[in-house]
């Protein structure tokens, strides 16, 4: 039997009308919806169905309810249309990727395109069910069929919607197939109650038990079509035409060579050429004399009045220099730092009392007194511990220089260098730094400059803010463009009066930065970043599925876009100081593993158990080491230390029995146990590790044992590792290991984090012990 025509039924088309007509403030948020189509990979098509998640933030690629690929939403760059939807995303570090989309029907494309290109523009947009559900609006009729694959015929559960077809396998959650009713799809009946039904992109063969069943699906298939949406509306599609065509040709190359969309630039016309204008330094963008360009673009170059400047004798810069030659104090000069300031040496004093970093203003005392002053003012008087602290100042032919602290640890960009800092840590560090903030905005000031390169650690991990040359007072109401571009707030992009809250907006950069190792819009350049910061404000952390929901609510509180209703530095310590030295794990700031994340969608574990272990003990005993050790096989004979707690994670086999490892590496340091104590709650296993080239590591085991009975008391499995064997400087015996880990009730290994001796049976043997006694029940995983 051919294909006869369709015709949708009437009562269908009554629920669409009362759909269409209910206003925005009734409609519900969508969440999730799919569509069944084919992509390109290379030169290659294969069939998918895209998933897109509006919680999660992802478009995931699956196939046969598998997923496949995925794309963060914060990922797209541009969205195209021709014969196929075109659509260009950037990983984390700018490497672009494009697919073409081909869909079943027109409507299927509208709408594809329509959800893809406005999660470029903004990866936040919110949609509506109601705008999106008019081909499943009636359910007409289920039946179990068999649809034919390559190899064999599976069994599928077919539901008929007045718009399309849907067939699911065993998850009635996660549709296998989706078939838009469309006008061009045919059916044809053949014997042995098949039935052949054919789209733009493929042919469907299924099979039914009887010809009563085949009939009515063939006879409800009859009254179904789906919704033809009206056509794609692009009102500006070129750099050429409307307002864009009278920028200038250079900056209209900008434009394109960035990605930026024409109907968008057009809408935010004034935005556009308040970047172009820092970007290119020209004082205007526009060529030609239409009245209206003329004065859109005259309103942003106005500038607000400024009262009369008044002259600070604080500032005054001479008073804080001495007069002499600098090389009299300071030897052996090492580049440490170059940038458009002037250039940074790591010097040495002359009585060899350690090491200052010494910073060479590029510019000479004449030209940028002013501005020199008011740096060095801020260095010699303000006083704070997150702060750094000017040790002197000269004025020395004709330049300045500053000697201040030294920061061996270096900047927070080289420490993460492209690999996100643990958590834990990013609390400590955007803790002191909203410390040292609070500080400079009670005395009146504006860093204006907060960034992952002006923020700093000191050889006992103390965090500094340094670089106070862009500090302004806030009761100057600026409203110049300063500081980083990738850092800036909405207000400082569009040049308009700001105040200490921009520096929040920049602590949210940071924040992001150092848990997804680049901040905001990073991937898609710094102009097409400083467009889609000025129109939507950030986009938030990227993958919200890797942080905790406290985490995400503080970068939020910073990419508040309006700056009245953003945090203050004081309101956003309350986010990342409480307390955890009453045993309580840390939850503001805490870790989620990838592993937790992908069960949230598809759980396809096959774990058995998880335990928590602990590794405790002194400052660089070599506990990391041992970690990565057991973890990925790895070694390095240089760590940095931990600042903090970090994780780790491995699944090991005991028998038939397979058990998820999650590892808590501890810092050592005095400093950090605040921090630290919090993870020892809940853990089946610990380890306490000492040096055995260090006798002062071992004589403080008891103290770390009390602190484990303390905020963990009696439910957990206790080993005592003597690290690095391999030295030949022992000062504990093999024996004096034993007989402690006797003492102690606890079992000993020697190992070697370098050869790697020991460390597999130690963390095995730790792991049987916990199972005997979690299948025992001396051992309870309720806060594991």
């Amino acid at each position: 039997m051919q294909n006869q025509q369709r015709k949708l039924d009437d009562e269908s088309l009554h629920i669409i009308k009362e759909l269409q007509q209910i206003p925005d403030s009734k409609k519900t948020f969508l969440t999730e919806i799919c569509f069944d189509v084919a992509i390109t990979f290379g030169k290659r098509t294969e069939y998918r169905m895209l998933y897109f998640n509006f919680k999660l933030r992802k478009l995931f690629f699956l196939r046969h309810a598998k997923v496949r690929e995925e794309i963060l939403f914060s990922s797209l760059s541009q969205v195209g249309l021709d014969d196929k939807i075109k659509i260009i995303w950037n990983d984390l570090f700018g490497n672009a990727t494009t697919h073409y989309i081909i869909t079943q029907s027109y409507s299927d494309t509208v709408q594809i395109f329509y959800l893809l290109r406005t999660l470029s523009f903004h990866p936040l947009s919110k949609f509506f069910e109601e705008d999106f559900k008019h081909d499943i609006v009636k359910k007409k009729y289920s039946v179990k069929c068999k649809k034919r694959g390559q190899t064999a015929w599976a069994h599928r559960q077919m539901i008929i919607y007045n718009g399309e077809f849907i067939l699911f396998g065993d998850n009635p959650h996660i549709p296998l197939t989706i078939c838009p009713l469309a006008s061009k799809v045919s059916f044809t009946i053949h014997a042995n109650y098949i039935l052949e039904i054919n789209t733009a992109i493929r042919k469907i063969i299924l099979s039914f038990s009887n010809d009563h069943e085949l009939n009515m699906t063939y006879n409800t298939l009859m009254t179904c079509e789906q919704f033809i949406r009206p056509p794609v509306i692009i009102k500006v599609r070129t750099f050429t035409s409307n307002k864009l065509a009278y920028l200038l040709n250079s900056c209209r190359d900008i434009c394109i060579k960035n990605m930026l969309y024409p109907d968008e630039c057009v809408e935010h016309f004034a935005v556009l050429c308040e970047i172009l204008r820092a970007i290119t330094k020209k004082r205007s963008v526009t060529q030609g004399n239409k009245k209206e360009i003329m004065i859109e673009e005259d309103e942003y170059l106005k500038k607000p009045q400024i009262g009369k400047k008044i002259i600070y004798p604080e500032d005054e810069l001479k008073q804080y220099c001495l007069t002499d030659d600098p090389k009299k104090y300071y030897k052996n000069f090492v580049s440490v730092g170059k940038g458009g300031f002037g250039d940074v040496y790591k010097v040495q004093r002359i009585d060899e009392q350690g090491y200052v970093a010494l910073k060479v203003l590029k510019h000479s005392v004449e030209e940028r007194s002013e501005k020199m002053g008011i740096e060095v003012a801020r260095m010699k008087l303000w006083d704070h511990p997150n702060l750094i602290k000017m040790i002197g100042c000269w004025l020395f032919g004709n330049q300045v220089f500053i000697s201040m602290e030294y920061c061996s640890l270096g900047t927070l960009k080289t420490i993460i260098k492209n690999q996100p800092m643990p958590l834990q840590d990013i609390a400590y560090v955007i803790q002191c730094t909203l410390k040292g903030l609070e500080y400079i905005h009670k005395q009146g000031f504006i860093h204006r400059d907060i960034k992952t390169t002006n923020i700093m650690l000191d050889g006992n991990y103390n965090v500094k803010i340094i670089d106070f040359g862009l500090v302004v007072r806030i009761n100057s109401n600026p409203s110049n463009r300063a500081g980083s571009k990738s850092y800036m707030a909405p207000e400082v992009i569009k040049q308009i009066p700001y105040n200490e809250k921009v520096d929040v907006w920049s602590i949210g950069c940071v924040a992001q930065e150092l848990f997804e190792t680049q901040p905001p819009y990073k991937e898609h350049g710094v102009i097409k970043g400083m467009f889609k910061t000025a129109v939507y404000g950030a986009e938030g952390l990227r993958d919200i599925t890797k942080a905790p929901v406290d985490f995400v609510d503080f970068i939020n509180k910073c990419f508040v876009f309006e700056s009245k209703d953003r945090a203050s530095c004081t309101e956003l310590l309350t986010c990342c100081g409480k307390d955890t030295t009453q045993g309580q794990e840390p939850t503001a700031l805490d870790v989620v593993d990838a592993d937790t994340i992908s069960s949230n969608t598809f759980n396809e574990s096959s774990i058995d158990y998880i335990f928590k272990f602990i590794i405790i003990g002194e400052f660089s005993v070599g506990k990391t080491c041992l970690l990565m050790r057991f973890q990925d096989g790895t070694f390095r004979e240089e760590y940095e230390s931990t600042i903090g707690v970090e994780f780790g994670t491995k699944n090991v086999q005991i028998q038939d029995t397979i058990i998820k490892l999650r590892i808590w590496d501890t810092a050592g340091s005095e400093k950090f146990r605040c921090i630290t104590r919090g993870y020892f709650r809940g853990s089946v296993g610990a380890i306490i590790v000492y040096d055995i080239s260090n006798r002062n590591t071992f004589e403080h085991i008891d103290e770390w044992v009390q602190e484990l009975e303390k905020y963990n008391p009696g439910n957990h499995v206790l080993m005592i590792i003597g690290n690095k064997c391999d030295s030949s400087q022992r000062t504990v015996t093999t024996d004096e290991g034993k007989n402690k880990a006797k003492e102690l009730n606890a079992e000993f290994f020697e190992c070697s984090a370098k050869t790697g001796e020991n460390i597999e049976k130690a963390f095995i043997t730790l792991t049987e012990l916990v199972l005997r006694d979690v299948s025992s029940g001396k051992i309870s995983l309720e806060n594991n």
